[in-house]
């Protein structure tokens, strides 16, 4: 026995540690010891070396799984943990392995596996991360986040804390806790030595939902260094007793009100500094917990504060909250109050006691300076008269932008003054923030300031790009949102070796000018240097910064309209945000892909990365990720559920309007999306009335003429066109097209979503020249801005070959003309179709609606051969639809049977032409047109090509008839008259 333990008489002989280990010690006895070694580290010490000889404190090979050990960290009863590097992701890991002698029990390694694999659900900044969860040789592994930092209980016992400081610890655990309990974990194990704080204060739970499996030492480095394993064959005691509630200590199974119990231990010994119920047995501790709660005078802590503990420490399960979330207001109230009134109690405690010298002694003269300095807006060097003068002659209505951007920039100044000014008091005179959230709130601003910098050396020499898009480019690059936010989002990643910083700093700036250059709209040079950028960054191993620099590279793809290469810098931008661990960078590249996947009518996945930025944004307290969130979860309900998004859309315009209650573009654009999404909802007429009150916001801000208008007048256009009177359309589309037209900045691209809605309308209205003119001009301005491998340049010239097959169709036009306007047609399918096979995937639906579509015009040519393989394709790509549609293949086996008739192929199309009636009148399509009229036409002509059942074809041509004259289709009359007229039927 050691000298310590010798000096102990409390300390157990030797003989019962090992009775221990080999599990012969009785129940009662069992939970004494495990007492005593929460407290003693002497003995806690000496278990470990009896449980761990040192030719098992190491792996036999330097490798679990794929993670690289790198050292011991430390060992327990059960188990043993090793620091280890994860070659894959190129960070560092702590490797819990447990031992063979708990794993060989099946029971307790599948609990261990089962909660591994819950916890590595969980992403939240105060929940230690679980990685991974495997085997080695036969022993379950975890691998997980390296901590480095102290227990709870050590770092208290370092010097005396302050109250409100104790309070933010324990507001972090709980925040992490509560985050486990809303997906159905509990901890079992809550106590001090399970609660790490690292140096820079931020707050970590460990061995969640575990503790009962096995325990492990970091030997001071990475994990909590107690036995903290309480783990029996059935009905085991679980958790630390001092810290657990009594009807776990009576055997009942742990649960979240359980957990509540402990966490209010915890927290009544951290801010009390000694246990509400003292006892060093298991029966004393519950005699104690019967009694009567007794809450000490000293510190006075607030009344809400004191009820949590009330509540929390309740005998009675029932009587106390039911989740640890139940615990946040108390404690975010026992905090805010005092940031709110700090001030004002200094100020009445200055006047009441008389004199200046008092209140420089309580709050310090210094700090009130250097927040009166601080409090000063930021310099920007730019010249007001030059951007105006260089704006109005770049754009009609530069001069007019330029007057809105320079308004913005003092803004932005005033703003960040007052932050700043507001910060360094909550540091240095209140105390209700620490100096550490200090210095990360001015890194923010700087960030926000060197973005501006950048940005306003572009300003005098601008591009019509900039000039379209400087407002928008401002506001991304001056926002203060996350700089205001809580300290989850501020750090997020923001970690960097002193060695490293003069690396990362000039990355930063490059970065940030690479940015405005953007902005100018040179995208291939923006792309080429933030490219290079993310590649230094990676080498260096600056994840951080390489990830914002794959949002830059995305950014410029998305602008210059090639979605899949935005979508994969996206992807490499959350891949180093990951490997960071930079939770805010995660969430914008999140809501990058749902844009961009919305755009590439990918709504699954637009869903899925929704849902995942939704997962991590709430720790990081950034106001304008919630409504960000409500916005795209609205515009993915737009396609499947319009009346949610209708719901979802009118909480985000009130959500918005409390923090931002002044218009701008951005109260233009949720009005737009609430109109949409009430057309889409069926309310026709409400919804144009939403729209034109956000077309009215949009020219009080923006002007008659900015970019930011297109979208608006696209949709008033689609509203009255689609569901009014075409006419009505015409005046708000042509003047988004003459916009869309001027355009060179981010706006440029909504062009041929306008063209296609305007030279739709000219089409409805028999304005085919008009509408073939809008084409050719948007497919030669697309064209020159963004290439011809887009999917919206696919989309415009499958428009002007349908505008051309019509062009043939006039009146008056002979069949030499017909056959150019067909063959132009021809030309523009396929090429469509060839961009189409580049950004689809094989199996999607719209490639087969393109196939059917140049099968169609293929007939048209009288290529019936070309038209086969293409209606063939369509047909396959049909049958493979996991949720086939009537409607949609009804047109591959219409137009295959059709087809092999113009083949001379009469015999292979009936079963095709049976087929499409069927699903014709199965799905109800006589309402929607002439899908009937149109398979019982094609199914007559089979019918008498093959000379047979004369009289079922003249009762299909009829029918047909009757349907083509009732919708006005004389040409369609007229084929089937001539047919008829063979037949000797007319």
């Amino acid at each position: 026995m050691t000298d310590a333990r010798a000096s102990n008489p409390g300390c157990p002989p030797e003989h019962r540690l090992d009775a221990f280990l080999a599990r012969t010690l009785a129940a009662d006895e069992r939970v004494e010891l495990e007492a005593h070694f929460d407290h003693c580290d002497e003995c806690r010490r000496l278990v470990f070396a009896l449980a761990s000889p040192d030719d098992e404190r190491a792996p036999e090979s330097r490798e679990i799984g794929r993670y690289v050990i790198t050292r011991p960290l430390g060992e327990g009863a059960m188990g043993v943990v090793f620091a280890a590097r994860d070659p894959a992701l190129q960070r560092d890991v702590a490797i819990k392995l447990l031992r063979g002698s708990l794993a060989d029990h099946a029971e307790a390694a599948l609990r261990l596996r089962r909660e591994a694999q819950g916890l590595a659900r969980l992403d939240h900044a105060n929940v230690v991360a679980i990685y991974d969860v495997g085997t080695h040789r036969g022993e379950v592994y975890l691998a997980m986040e390296l901590i480095r930092g102290t227990s709870l209980d050590r770092w208290l016992a370092a010097r005396p804390r302050p109250w409100p400081v104790i309070v933010r610890v324990l507001l972090d655990a709980a925040r992490g806790l509560a985050a486990a309990h809303d997906v159905g974990l509990v901890h079992r194990d809550i106590k001090p030595h399970n609660v790490m704080v690292m140096p820079d204060d931020r707050v970590k739970v460990v061995d969640f939902g575990l503790a009962h499996a096995f325990g492990a030492s970091d030997g001071g480095a990475a994990l909590a260094d107690d036995l903290a394993v309480r783990v029996t064959r059935s009905g085991a005691f679980v958790g630390t007793p001092a810290y657990s509630a009594p009807e776990v200590l009576g055997g009942a199974p742990a649960d979240r009100r359980s957990d509540v119990y402990s966490f209010c231990v915890m927290a009544f010994e951290a801010l009390y500094g000694r246990p509400p119920f003292p006892g060093a047995t298991v029966e004393q501790l519950r005699a104690a917990q019967a009694g009567a709660l007794v809450l000490p005078a000293q510190p006075r802590l607030p009344l809400a504060l004191r009820r949590m503990l009330e509540r929390g420490l309740a005998c009675d399960p029932d009587a106390r909250p039911p989740t640890i979330r139940a615990l946040l207001p108390a404690l975010r109230r026992a905090l805010w109050p005092r940031r709110r009134i700090a001030g004002a109690v200094l100020a009445a405690m200055t006047l009441v006691i008389g004199g200046s010298a008092v209140a420089a002694e309580l709050a310090g003269a210094q700090p009130v300076a250097i927040c009166d300095a601080a409090a000063v807006p930021p310099a920007l060097a730019y010249d007001p008269a030059a951007i105006r003068a260089s704006f109005a002659r770049t754009t009609p209505d530069g001069a007019a932008t330029a007057d809105r951007v320079i308004a913005r920039l003092e803004r932005w100044r005033a703003e960040a003054g007052a932050l700043a000014g507001t910060a360094c008091r909550a540091s240095r005179i209140e105390g209700t923030e620490s100096a550490e959230l200090f210095d990360l709130r001015m890194d923010c601003l700087a960030r926000s300031t060197a973005k501006l910098t950048a940005l306003v050396t572009q300003l005098p020499r601008p591009t019509p790009a900039l000039v379209d898009d400087a407002l928008d480019t401002i506001d991304r690059a001056a926002d203060l949102e996350t700089c205001r936010g809580r300290r989850e989002g501020l750090a997020s990643g923001a970690t960097i070796e002193p060695a490293r910083r003069p690396q990362a700093n000039a990355l930063a700036a490059r970065l940030a000018t690479v940015s405005a250059v953007a902005a100018t709209g040179r995208h291939v040079e923006a792309i080429r240097d933030a490219t290079a950028i993310a590649e230094e960054a990676a080498r260096a191993g600056l994840r951080a910064l390489e990830a914002e620099a794959w949002v830059v590279v995305g950014d410029a793809h998305a602008s210059a309209q090639h979605a899949v290469d935005a979508r994969a810098a996206m992807h490499r931008a959350l891949v180093a945000a990951e490997a960071a661990g930079d939770s805010r960078r995660r969430v914008v590249a999140y809501l990058r892909l749902v844009t961009i996947d919305i755009d590439l009518e990918r709504e699954q996945d637009a869903a899925q990365w929704a849902a995942q930025a939704r997962g991590l944004a709430d720790h990081l307290g950034d106001p304008s990720l919630d409504w960000q969130l409500a916005w795209v979860d609205a515009a993915i309900a737009v396609h499947t559920d319009p009346k949610r998004a209708v719901e979802l859309l009118r909480g985000v315009i009130a959500q918005r309007a409390r923090t931002t209650p002044t218009e701008d573009a951005t109260t233009m654009e949720l009005q737009r999306a609430l109109g949409a999404a009430l057309v889409s909802a069926g309310e026709i007429t409400e919804g144009k009335r939403t729209l034109e009150a956000a077309l009215a916001i949009g020219e009080r801000v923006l002007g008659r003429s900015h970019p930011r208008l297109i979208s608006t007048l696209t949709a008033l256009g689609v509203v009255s066109g689609g569901f009014l009177n075409h006419a009505d359309a015409l005046p708000y589309l042509e003047r988004a097209f003459a916009i869309a037209q001027a355009s060179a900045g981010r706006e440029h691209a909504q062009l041929p979503r306008t063209a296609l809605v305007l030279g739709g309308v000219y089409g409805e209205l028999m304005r085919v020249h008009d509408a073939i003119a809008v084409f050719d001009r948007t497919i030669a301005a697309y064209r020159a801005s963004y290439g011809e491998t887009t999917s919206s340049y696919a989309e415009l010239l499958a428009a002007r070959a349908e505008m051309l097959v019509l062009e043939a169709f006039e009146p008056g036009v002979d069949a030499a003309a017909a056959k150019s306007w067909f063959e132009r047609a021809l030309a523009d399918k396929l090429a469509a179709l060839a961009i189409q096979r580049k950004v689809l995937a094989t199996d999607a639906p719209d490639l087969a609606t393109s196939l059917e579509r140049l099968g169609r015009v293929q007939r048209f040519a009288e290529r019936p051969a070309d038209a086969v393989r293409s209606f063939e394709e369509a047909l396959a790509i049909r049958a493979r639809d996991p949720k086939p549609r009537p409607g949609a293949q009804h047109e591959a086996e219409l137009g295959l049977g059709g087809a092999l008739v113009d083949a001379g192929r009469a015999r292979e199309a009936v079963p095709h032409l049976e087929q499409a009636l069927a699903l014709a009148e199965q799905a109800g399509l006589f309402a929607a047109g002439t899908d009937v009229a149109d398979a019982k036409a094609e199914l007559a002509a089979a019918l008498i090509a093959l000379h047979r059942d004369r009289t079922r074809a003249i009762r299909l041509l009829r029918d047909a008839r009757a349907t083509y004259v009732q919708i006005d289709e004389p040409h369609d009359v007229a084929e089937v008259d001539g047919m008829l007229a063979k037949l000797g039927a007319k």
